[in-house]
């Protein structure tokens, strides 16, 4: 995973951002606790820069119900900061839809 971040921070073309959703299957595979792929994803997520990240909101939005949270909280942080307008629509309807506890 940490090459694939790599490749997307040196060079954000299309071809290399074709690697994020591998990323996030990933991490969702990496085992009922906090494991080395989410500490990954923690360290060299935020590297990239936010817009990379604009096409996979919902599935990081969903990422915060499971053990991954803690990766994404700042990916998601960095990308509300620098384009709240394109978050908005997926976090509210993820909110909506997310039982209250």
């Amino acid at each position: 995973m940490g090459c694939f971040l790599e490749a997307v921070r040196c060079d954000a073309s299309e071809h290399s951002r074709d690697r994020i959703p591998h990323c996030l299957s990933m991490i969702s595979n990496d085992g009922a606790q906090y494991g080395i792929l989410c500490q990954t994803l923690e360290a060299r997520g935020v590297l990239l820069p936010a817009w990379v990240w604009l096409p996979w909101i919902p599935q990081l939005l969903t990422s915060l119900c499971r053990i991954e949270a803690r990766a994404v909280k700042s990916i998601i942080g960095e990308v509300v900061k620098d384009h709240p307008q394109a978050v908005y629509y997926s976090l509210r309807a993820f909110f909506l839809r997310t039982p209250r506890r």
